[in-house]
């Protein structure tokens, strides 16, 4: 699953400069090779910056772009490509991947989970968020709600795993050991963390419908934003079933592995 999941992460990174199915589909679970992503480019970022590397345009970097950097500074652009990408490579070499140990897989065999609606809104499906990143399911199975009420509910008890800087997206897992993503608005990391507030950090334990944080909803469609929250379970295959349930705690999706068991979806 691991192989699989990179491979289908790092062709719109590459191509595109879209980074979120690796950011969200591999470091949430796979923390190590994201300490080793942000010393090299921390690394890479420095030289580049030293030799005063320029772009015609603003673009994100990708290989699609490439003709954005040519000039005097090109090749300094090309080293810090490769600095970032071989030492990226041999840190996660060295750090590892930091994998959960097959004995906490264990734990979560035979085991029905639930996840709670994490705020007030209309639930559709997955396929019909206006995001590929999502609607493709490159990170995960899941669901999406067009949030009626700015107030974020934990869907489980469990413990944060990850929060964002710009605070759009926040990772938890639950006792059972369902690992889910829960991210909030359509590019809205480009808020910078306008409009979000969270009242959790990483490493905090958490309780099923405790509030966690709030986001203002009018603000961020006053920006010109989806406030579609997207909530995607990055450890499916780990698991043998999970069930979506609301306020009422009526069942409205069940997942199982890699395939969705559509029982209702509320319109």
């Amino acid at each position: 699953m691991f192989k699989v999941l990179s491979l289908s992460a790092i062709v719109p990174a590459l191509l595109g400069g879209i980074t979120e199915p690796i950011v969200y589909g591999l470091s949430v679970k796979y923390k190590k090779p994201l300490i080793a992503q942000t010393i090299a480019g921390g690394i890479a970022g420095a030289f580049m910056g030293a030799m005063q590397t320029k772009a015609i345009v603003y673009v994100f970097p990708a290989l699609t772009t490439l003709p954005a950097f040519l000039g005097d500074t090109f090749v300094y652009y090309l080293i810090g490509i490769a600095l970032a990408f071989f030492l990226s490579a041999i840190l996660t070499f060295a750090f590892g991947l930091g994998e959960e140990s097959s004995s906490s897989n264990e734990e979560t065999e035979g085991q029905v989970n639930t996840i709670s609606l994490p705020l007030d809104g209309e639930v559709i499906e997955l396929e019909k968020v206006n995001d590929p990143v999502f609607s493709e399911k490159t990170m995960g199975d899941g669901f999406a709600a067009i949030p009626t009420d700015g107030v974020i509910k934990a869907p489980f008890s469990g413990k944060v795993e990850l929060v964002f800087p710009t605070k759009h997206a926040i990772g938890l897992k639950s006792t059972s050991g369902v690992e889910v993503l829960i991210h909030i608005g359509i590019n809205t990391v480009e808020l910078n963390g306008n409009y979000f507030d969270l009242a959790v950090k990483a490493g905090d334990d958490i309780q099923k419908g405790q509030r966690i944080g709030s986001v203002d909803i009018e603000g961020i469609q006053s920006e010109g934003y989806d406030p579609t929250t997207i909530l995607v379970v990055t450890n499916l295959d780990d698991l043998d079933e999970v069930d979506i349930i609301d306020s009422k705690g009526k069942i409205i999706q069940t997942f199982t592995g890699k395939k969705t068991i559509q029982t209702e979806i509320i319109a």
